[in-house]
């Protein structure tokens, strides 16, 4: 496996783009998900991955990925995959230079091309619908003390990145943390 990477950057922004090759491989079963078989062996493949960061404010970020196989696409891996985040984040730096105080919000959005992802146990072609997922991220943080709330899929799609294995709907979670220390 071989890779060359070219990257750009400045106090404000930053790009990376990496071209890979990647031999061929036999991939075994997956024990895990009973209605795949196994996915076909691949030959050599090329992939083409984008990343890059704008923050044109301190407390304003997006940022995120976009990978796509070149030429042949092997089974058992997602197809074109992208992830685009948008962020604001304030540290309430000019109120507390400390850093005590974070605020976060998150948006999140997900996203992959149709395409095989493996085979039954028959041997036939498992077909994978593309999709796009949304998910949200709220945090709060004073000192020690950390809260958030996180939900995925967000509007409520019913697809799903390996068959059978539905994401589920409008997942949430949620915590708090709080950490003492002598």
């Amino acid at each position: 496996d071989r890779a060359v990477t070219a990257a750009w950057q400045t106090k404000s922004a930053q790009i990376e783009a990496t071209y890979s090759w990647n031999a061929g491989y036999r991939p075994t079963g997956f024990a895990q998900y009973p209605t795949m078989g196994a996915a076909a062996p691949s030959g050599r493949s090329e992939w083409v991955t984008l990343n890059a960061r704008l923050a044109p404010l301190q407390w304003v970020i997006l940022d995120g990925w976009y990978s796509t196989p070149q030429g042949r696409r092997p089974e058992g891996q997602l197809p074109t995959h992208s992830v685009i985040n948008g962020t604001i984040q304030s540290k309430f730096l000019p109120t507390f230079p400390s850093g005590v105080f974070n605020f976060k919000i998150q948006i999140t959005m997900e996203n992959w091309s149709p395409g095989v992802v493996g085979r039954d146990p028959a041997g036939d072609p498992v077909s994978l619908k593309g999709a796009t997922f949304l998910r949200s991220y709220i945090g709060f943080q004073i000192g020690a003390f950390t809260a958030y709330y996180d939900r995925y899929n967000v509007q409520g799609t019913r697809l799903e990145s390996v068959p059978g294995l539905q994401i589920p709907r409008f997942a949430s979670s949620f915590g708090v943390r709080w950490e003492f220390q002598n």
